[in-house]
């Protein structure tokens, strides 16, 4: 899991638990004063002791009623505190994970990278990538994280099937919960995650436009309740990945094309000085 980093610049919250002890403290002490009072009255033909009793009777109520808006104020201020605390430490993880991307320029350390950060940022017990071929269109794996089975990287599924292949079909999240006791999911048709130990899983499509290119998928070998911001997590990774395998493709891409032409310059006869386009020499 992340680890909170609150901004320095954040004020510090009151403590709530030490103003709201401040008020009891008045507010014990005026009743405690009103109840004296009162006794002196019982015991006195002073008149004004009534009114001073019904002066501080009506301070006691005052007391109580700021005592009861204090407290809620308290409450509510410090669950949005800590609203706000919770999101800038996400937010700050998030973009720690995409400058990690972004930096990451061979496709198969981008893999590892992207299985890694998620099992870790859900709490997850273990993670795979896997992405379709571009030959043949089926699903393969390419990257995993925790995962026991040796069979993850040689594994290959046609279009559409498995839990992979139906998100990748509707482009939307998949959410697996208490796998082996719901009939939605057949164990016959999930072998692989059976020999993980799986219990629940989280599977996240990876898109460019309107087309499933990949999914990442999280799976617990424990019960667990997928919560809207966990899901919000995984959906920002898959679209962070998207973008960096779309960087490393252009590097691998540049990188061939670069290979090539040093290949067909090596093996030419007749001598070649190349330029920039400043006209400064570049190979010769």
């Amino acid at each position: 899991m992340w680890k909170t980093r609150v901004p320095s610049w954040m004020p510090k919250m009151p403590d709530g638990a030490q103003r709201l002890a401040t008020w009891r403290l008045f507010l014990l002490a005026d009743l405690a004063l009103v109840l004296v009072l009162s006794a002196i009255w019982l015991q006195s033909d002073w008149p004004n002791l009534v009114f001073f009793a019904i002066i501080l009777t009506a301070f006691s109520l005052a007391y109580f009623t700021l005592y009861r808006r204090e407290s809620s104020w308290v409450d509510e201020l410090s669950e949005l505190n800590e609203d706000l605390r919770r999101a800038l430490a996400e937010s700050d993880t998030l973009a720690e994970i995409s400058k990690e991307f972004s930096g990451e320029i061979q496709l198969s350390a981008l893999f590892d990278l992207m299985a890694r950060r998620s099992r870790e940022l859900l709490g997850g017990d273990y993670a795979s990538v896997a992405i379709a071929e571009e030959n043949t269109v089926d699903t393969i794996w390419v990257a995993g994280d925790g995962v026991r089975s040796d069979s993850l990287l040689t594994m290959r599924r046609e279009p559409g099937k498995g839990f992979v292949g139906q998100a990748m079909c509707t482009g939307e999240p998949l959410i697996i919960e208490d796998f082996g006791d719901n009939p939605a999911f057949p164990l016959a048709n999930h072998t692989f995650h059976i020999a993980e130990g799986m219990v629940a899983a989280l599977v996240m499509p990876m898109s460019r436009g309107m087309r499933s290119f990949g999914a990442i998928t999280v799976g617990f070998r424990r019960p667990h309740v997928f919560g809207d911001q966990q899901i919000a997590f995984l959906e920002a990774i898959a679209a962070q990945a998207g973008i960096a395998m779309d960087n490393a493709q252009l590097y691998s891409e540049e990188k061939r094309r670069v290979a090539e032409l040093e290949a067909v310059l090596d093996h030419m006869s007749e001598g070649v000085i190349v330029t920039d386009s400043s006209g400064l020499v570049v190979r010769c």
